[in-house]
């Protein structure tokens, strides 16, 4: 049987939570999160060697613990994830500035 990427992952995440348990993966998204912002730092200044490679490896980083405090912290209400449905809102917001911004530039 052939699993897709998204089950086996969540097959893994699944092993960590059992192993380290949630509070350790909060805490190493926490990490993620900070070895990203430190990246992206590092690329603007073009300073310590950091790369585009530097930022994609950390950004994968944090896409898997991103995954997994999805798995953690999302919820379903009337059958609906409240992360797709904040995730849509959130997109429809920044659709909206968008269509503002265009609008602003076409009256100069």
């Amino acid at each position: 049987m052939v699993i897709s990427m998204g089950e086996f992952a969540n097959v893994l995440y699944e092993k960590a939570f059992k192993i380290w348990g949630a509070d350790a993966q909060i805490q190493m998204a926490v990490e993620e999160a900070g070895e990203l912002i430190v990246s992206l730092a590092k690329l603007q200044r073009a300073s310590n060697g950091a790369t585009v490679d530097d930022v994609l490896d950390e950004l994968v980083d944090n896409e898997i613990m991103n995954e997994q405090m999805r798995l953690i912290f999302d919820y379903t209400v009337n059958g609906q994830s409240q992360f797709v449905k904040r995730k849509a809102e959130k997109l429809n917001r920044l659709a909206a500035r968008l269509d503002s911004f265009r609008d602003k530039e076409e009256k100069k």
